[in-house]
């Protein structure tokens, strides 16, 4: 004869059965973020030291040729020399950041790998912190040279429902 146990409302055992999951997925659905691959970055000069917040950076942005869209007419003509052109942006550094605080006593009876958690948290701050701040300096820029607009407006009012973005 084989035992049976039926737990039923009220059952000693039933406390100890637990809804689970996998906490891997709760930092998997983070947001994609956009603005911040725009962004440039510079490499720094070892000789001159690690720049520092309030330090002027310059960026130099070349601007892009027009297209050569006339044909050559025989092998022996030569192409129109163009000037290459530039245009200069200087910037302020400015520095952001959050820290968390992780205990000895949270280390010990965590049962995740808090400081692993914590980097995954903190990288992904760093990160949306990141986009929004590259989003904010574009969205400075409205009516620069650094901003095209569909349908040839100079602001986002300007955009129609007509309009659209073509590459």
């Amino acid at each position: 004869m084989a035992n049976e146990y039926t737990v039923s409302s009220g059952a000693p055992l039933e406390d100890v059965v637990q809804t689970a999951y996998s906490k891997a997925t709760e930092l998997a659905f983070q947001p994609n973020l956009y603005f911040a691959q725009f962004a440039q970055g510079k490499k720094w000069d070892v000789r001159r030291g690690d720049p520092m917040p309030g330090d002027t950076v310059t960026f130099t942005i070349y601007n892009n040729l027009s297209p050569a869209t006339t044909e050559l007419s025989d092998e022996y003509s030569d192409v129109t020399r163009v000037p290459m052109t530039e245009t200069q942006k200087s910037i302020a550094l400015k520095e952001y950041g959050n820290v968390v605080t992780l205990t000895n006593k949270l280390r010990i009876t965590a049962f995740d790998n808090i400081d692993l958690a914590a980097a995954r948290v903190v990288g992904n701050n760093m990160g949306v912190s990141i986009d929004f701040i590259s989003r904010a300096a574009y969205d400075a820029q409205i009516g620069s040279s650094y901003v095209t607009y569909a349908g040839g407006g100079s602001t986002p009012t300007g955009i129609g429902p007509s309009d659209m973005v073509t590459a």
